[in-house]
């Protein structure tokens, strides 16, 4: 019609936008990003030895889950962390007024870790909101079929006939709808067609 525009999309681009806030860190010339100082991208992740800035990391709670605390500015999230937590900056900083290029991390860290192993994700999430404390739930991708987010993301089929949902195109265009409709075709189930079109009769399909 000469109208619109063509639709571009490549799962390669979107796994390097994924990574765009490490990439941008590592081209800037930060510390963090270049794997310099003593918290960078490529610290240690065990627990009881990794370093972090407490409010911004992954801690696993009592029942395995894992959440993810997401306060980016540590001077805006650390004193609500901290009373989620019941602690107090002394407890995990060793000081009220900490010079932060001084703090242990790892210890701060580890205290952290201990306290929220303490108790479930189910236990911890009222706490969180009532302090106000920025936090998401890390999700095992066996989980995602039941995740709100994810349903209402529109990525799910529900074909009929199925057991489960079947993944759409992550590109979705609103004039053009592209989405299974029919699970995949049972074992010989087109064999015969197939025969027919290269020209095979009925009896030579027998044979076969």
């Amino acid at each position: 019609t000469g109208h619109g525009q063509l639709v571009d999309s490549s799962l390669f681009r979107s796994g390097i936008t994924g990574m765009a806030h490490i990439l941008s860190q590592f081209a800037g010339g930060t510390p963090w990003g270049n794997s310099k100082g003593d918290l960078h991208i490529r610290s240690s992740a065990k627990e009881g030895e990794r370093k972090t800035q407490v409010i911004n990391a992954v801690y696993r709670c009592k029942d395995g889950t894992h959440v993810h605390l997401v306060g980016e500015n540590i001077k805006q999230h650390v004193h609500k962390v901290l009373a989620a937590l019941e602690l107090s900056m002394v407890d995990v900083f060793g000081a009220e007024k900490p010079i932060w290029r001084n703090v242990d991390w790892a210890r701060a860290t580890k205290i952290a870790e201990g306290v929220i192993s303490s108790k479930t994700f189910d236990e911890w999430v009222p706490i969180f909101r009532k302090h106000d404390v920025w936090h998401v739930k890390v999700q095992r991708f066996e989980d995602m079929f039941d995740d709100e987010q994810a349903r209402s993301s529109g990525i799910f089929a529900e074909v009929p006939g199925l057991r489960h949902p079947l993944l759409k195109s992550p590109v979705q265009l609103s004039a053009d709808k592209a989405e299974p409709k029919r699970s995949a075709p049972g074992l010989g189930q087109h064999t015969s067609a197939v025969l027919e079109e290269l020209g095979y009769t009925q009896e030579e399909q027998e044979e076969l």
